[in-house]
């Protein structure tokens, strides 16, 4: 039985939903044993975002800082990872950037196949880049990126 590990994080919802719709084949396969986690900061940023905490937050986004985050339930082998995430500032999201600097994602993500999903409304390329970067320390390997963009 393969095992595939969904992560990711989602302020308002379209992130969580458009995953839902992504790995709808997967929770239909009997051979496949799926975990589905939310990334969750330790701190919750606000959502809808006030003009103050929306121009804090560029520094560390950009810096690619990332935050203090929970540890998943998530302590198996996994064939697969998907991840998916939003764009800050043409960042990965500061609490996906600090999930992914955690002790725990050094033991999953090493030596993975990771596929990255992406909504956002555009620009999203240099944080595909960045992405790439943060997986790769990780040993990591990403095998494909999914992008949806709003109109």
């Amino acid at each position: 039985m393969k095992k595939v590990l969904i992560l990711g994080y989602s302020q308002s919802g379209q992130l969580k939903e458009v995953l839902d719709r992504i790995i709808e084949p997967v929770m239909q396969c009997k051979h496949i044993k799926y975990d589905f986690h939310q990334i969750k900061p330790s701190k919750p940023y606000p959502y809808p975002w006030s003009l103050y905490t929306f121009f804090n937050v560029f520094p560390e986004a950009v810096a690619l800082d990332g935050c203090d985050v929970e540890a998943i339930a998530a302590d198996e082998d996994y064939d697969l990872i998907i991840l998916g995430y939003t764009v800050w500032f043409l960042s990965p999201s500061i609490p996906v950037t600090g999930f992914l600097k955690s002790e725990q994602a050094k033991y999953l993500f090493k030596n993975k196949p990771v596929v990255t999903v992406i909504a956002c409304r555009n620009m999203w390329l240099m944080a595909q880049e960045k992405m790439k970067t943060l997986l790769n320390t990780l040993g990591a390997r990403l095998i494909d990126n999914v992008v949806l963009t709003d109109q």
